[in-house]
This record gives C-alpha cells, sequence and structure tokens, in this order.
C-alpha cells in the first residue's frame, strides 16, 4: 500500500530583486538566528561569510576546505560546515561555505532541491516535503569520516585562522 501525504505549498515574498532577477533577497533562520540571504542563480553552494558565520557559531575543521572562485575570480578557500537552515518555518540542513567575502550571505540552486522552492516573478514558493531532504547531512559525514575526524573534532569558526 502506497501512502500519499498532502503536500502544502507555502508562499513567501522577496524582501527585494535585481532588476535581471538574477538575485533575490529573502528572510532565513540559520541556527535559529534571523539572516537575510540572496537566492543565486549564478552558483549551485550556498555561502555565509565568516563573520556571520562567527554570530551564527557555525563550526568547521581546518580539513574542511574547499577551494571556490570569487566574484573577481580570484581562486579562494571556504570552510564547509553543517547548518539547520529555516525557510517560511520549514527547516532542513544544508551545507555551508563560509568564506571572507564580507558582502557574501548567499543561497545557490541547491537551496531548490533542499526546499523544493521556486521561484516566480514576484514571490517564491517551497513545497513541505515530510521527507527530509538528506543529503547535505549525509555528505558532511562523509567528509567527516573521510577525514578521521569526529563532531567532537570540530571548531568554532572564530577560532579558525582567517581564510
Amino acid at each position: 500500500m502506497e501512502t500519499i501525504y498532502n503536500e502544502k505549498i507555502v508562499v513567501g515574498d522577496f524582501i527585494s530583486s535585481s532588476e535581471c532577477s538574477k538575485y533575490h533577497l529573502i528572510e532565513s533562520q540559520i541556527n535559529s538566528t534571523p539572516l537575510k540571504v540572496f537566492l543565486s542563480n549564478s552558483s549551485y553552494y550556498s555561502y555565509i561569510n565568516r563573520e556571520e558565520a562567527i554570530k551564527l557559531e557555525l563550526k568547521s575543521h581546518p580539513l574542511l576546505i574547499v577551494s571556490h572562485e570569487s566574484c573577481k575570480n580570484q581562486l579562494g578557500i571556504a570552510y564547509i560546515c553543517l547548518a539547520n537552515v529555516e525557510i517560511l518555518g520549514i527547516q532542513q540542513q544544508l551545507l555551508l561555505r563560509i568564506t571572507n567575502n564580507e558582502k557574501l550571505n548567499m543561497f545557490g540552486n541547491e537551496i531548490k532541491h533542499v526546499f523544493n522552492l521556486k521561484i516566480h516573478s514576484k514571490h517564491f514558493t517551497i513545497k513541505e516535503n515530510p521527507q527530509l531532504y538528506k543529503k547535505g547531512y549525509q555528505t558532511f559525514e562523509r567528509l567527516l569520516k573521510q577525514n578521521g575526524l569526529t563532531r567532537n573534532d570540530l571548531i568554532s569558526i572564530k577560532d579558525l585562522d582567517n581564510l
């Protein structure tokens, strides 16, 4: 017997949008702290700047770094961390990249999969799904295991070296 879930669609308004609709500013919560974040079509990954990551008490490890291309086409590095992200009352776990770019608080295209998010001209919708999207959590656990780490080994971003 197949179980059928009633899907709930939640509608949210953008705080602001760019003229070309490349970026939309939305309200979110990361680890229960309100944060305005851009939705971007130009990146798959989600980024939070170091100062915000410190305020949000995010944790990572020197072994959990990746390279990334900055908006000025310069190569940089970013710490990887896992955070609880809430949009319109729906919460999921998401991998975030922590960078030194003070202007960068952005959810990439991955957020569309995580939250079943669809962007419309003046608003966005999230389709609530009782099946949690676990890719971010599973990827983070795999990264920990590959590097011989546990969650107890994670260090506050403020205690990690500047990138």
